[in-house]
């Protein structure tokens, strides 16, 4: 939840705006008009005609760009966040998919090949590109999410009813132990 939030704000969002969740090995979009967006959470390294997308960084990408995400370096799923947001019908007030249910997110199902998800109209300044000419522009700010993502966070556990069966050196390893 922290990365959807954050990809949202990066581009002026509402934190609950909808986004594409995206797990690894992850789709090839081609965007048919400019977009500002921004990707956070797992890093699946993407790339937007050759060139890397910054992850946590706003970015204005250019209609007709492909993006792409060439391997996983870490983490389970990323969040793709558009400025403006998806337009989607809200299912028990989300917009995320119930497979089970068929309903919510994008008629009910995950995203197939040649599926074009709309988007909310979010007006983009006139002529950014033409002026930069480039086909993605990073804008100056990211979101420092390392502390979220520590590698040595505890995890809290209960001694249950088996506690006792363990011998002494496992309960001091599973106590004092980095897993």
């Amino acid at each position: 939840s922290f990365a959807h939030k954050v990809a949202n704000w990066l581009v002026g969002n509402d934190e609950n705006t909808p986004v594409v969740e995206i797990h690894f090995p992850a789709s090839v979009l081609v965007l048919e008009k400019d977009v500002l967006m921004s990707i956070c959470g797992a890093d699946f390294c993407p790339v937007a005609n050759g060139s890397e997308i910054p992850l946590w960084q706003p970015v204005f990408l250019q209609k007709g760009t492909r993006i792409h995400f060439s391997k996983q370096k870490w983490g389970a799923r990323c969040y793709l966040s558009v400025r403006g947001g998806f337009a989607l019908t809200p299912w028990l007030n989300s917009c995320s998919t119930n497979l089970f249910a068929h309903a919510g997110g994008w008629e009910g199902r995950k995203l197939n090949e040649n599926d074009i998800l709309p988007l909310n109209d979010a007006p983009l300044p006139e002529n950014l590109f033409s002026v930069n000419g480039n086909f993605m522009i990073r804008l100056p700010w990211k979101a420092n999410y390392r502390e979220m993502y520590d590698d040595h966070a505890p995890i809290g556990f209960t001694e249950g009813p088996e506690w006792e069966q363990l011998e002494e050196k496992s309960k001091q390893t599973l106590l004092t132990s980095s897993f």
